[in-house]
């Protein structure tokens, strides 16, 4: 069932009007019609299962047939800090580990790093990434988009204050001697984990320093070099797996994982 986004909806409210882009989407991209149901979900993120009752003026009527519990929460917050890269993959990344549960992507620029966006553009690149983060979490139904955070420089970014109980890791092509699988298997359960991605050039041997310095523990992917967008998204995918609920099945009334 297709699902869109719903600015307020009160207790108990019977109806509502979708309007905007989203209403162009459902007549004029998705042709539906009176009768066709569809799920709506605001900005706490419930969700409702509504029903088209009429669709006139550049505007979408529905009723409002149930609500339903949101999905949880994955149990492992995941903060994706990658080496920014070209705009088509930079995309992808973002629409990838949205789907897989991550919370947060942070985009900063290293020694190596191909792409500098100009000042003067960068709110229009962040505006177009929240759209990506959106319409990433339309599709596979989370809560609430992904934060897509400004680039900063790496400098900075290691100067933030880290949480002490976070797992931070980055992954370095030059690690010969500990595996991302190492790490994860012998570390007890985690609530939160920071993974550094560099650019496809890789990290110098002072950036590896400092990161290392900061608590940052160099990790492997394995004997083949991964592009940048490639090795964000297997970090997320296996931390999910570990720590997370990548693999669980969820019922939607219940709103819980349900675990074998």
């Amino acid at each position: 069932m297709r699902l869109f986004y719903a600015e307020d909806i009160k207790d108990r409210q019977k109806r509502y009007i979708i309007t905007g882009s989203e209403a162009r989407h459902i007549y004029k991209v998705l042709r539906m019609k009176s009768g066709d149901e569809l799920l709506l979900m605001d900005q706490n993120g419930n969700r409702y299962r509504c029903v088209i009752e009429d669709i006139r003026h550049g505007k979408v009527y529905v009723l409002i047939k149930e609500k339903l519990l949101p999905p949880p929460s994955s149990p492992v917050h995941i903060t994706v800090c990658i080496s920014l890269i070209r705009s088509d993959p930079m995309d992808l990344v973002i629409q990838k580990v949205s789907e897989l549960g991550a919370e947060v992507v942070q985009p900063f620029y290293s020694e190596r790093s191909i792409v500098r966006i100009a000042e003067d553009k960068i709110e229009h690149r962040l505006r177009h990434w929240k759209e990506v983060a959106k319409n990433a979490a339309k599709q596979c139904g989370r809560p609430k988009p992904i934060q897509v955070l400004p680039p900063i420089l790496l400098k900075e970014l290691l100067a933030q204050d880290w949480e002490e109980d976070l797992l931070r890791l980055f992954l370095w092509e030059q690690e010969r001697e500990t595996s991302i699988k190492d790490v994860l298997r012998s570390t007890e359960k985690v609530d939160k984990i920071v993974g550094v991605i560099g650019p496809e050039g890789g990290f110098t041997l002072e950036e590896a320093r400092l990161l290392k310095e900061k608590g940052f523990i160099s990790v492997s992917m394995g004997g083949r070099i991964l592009r940048a967008e490639t090795a964000a998204i297997a970090f997320v995918a296996l931390c999910q797996y570990e720590f997370g609920d990548l693999g669980l099945s969820y019922d939607m009334k219940a709103s819980s994982p349900v675990r074998p």
